[in-house]
């Protein structure tokens, strides 16, 4: 599969109604659709991507929920971001998050 100017060979992807995420061979993270809430993890909001956007890499594990992101890192930390709005992204608030945040256990 061949995006923008990178070779990426997808392994996993992951959907909600309005973002998709793919994980790379790599462990790279990309990421494209709605960011009405943050959720492409980019530091905006309403700025949809309709191509694939390169966000993060060392990533091991994704899922996409409803307005936001979960991945796990292969050093074993856990980010989200996204909406917030009933605490689901794990880090203690209900705040809405633009960029993605460390969780702590």
């Amino acid at each position: 599969m061949k995006w923008s100017t990178s070779d990426a060979t997808i392994s996993t992807v992951s959907a909600s109604g309005v973002v998709t995420i793919a994980l790379t061979i790599g462990g790279e993270l990309w990421i494209w659709g709605a960011n009405t809430f943050g959720q492409i993890g980019d530091g905006g909001i309403s700025s949809e991507r309709s191509t694939p956007y390169r966000l993060l890499t060392g990533v091991s594990a994704i899922a996409a929920g409803g307005h936001f992101v979960v991945i796990y890192k292969t050093n074993g930390e856990f980010w989200t971001w996204g909406r917030n709005s009933y605490g689901q992204l794990g880090d203690g608030t209900m705040q809405n998050r633009n960029n993605p945040v460390k969780i702590t256990f």
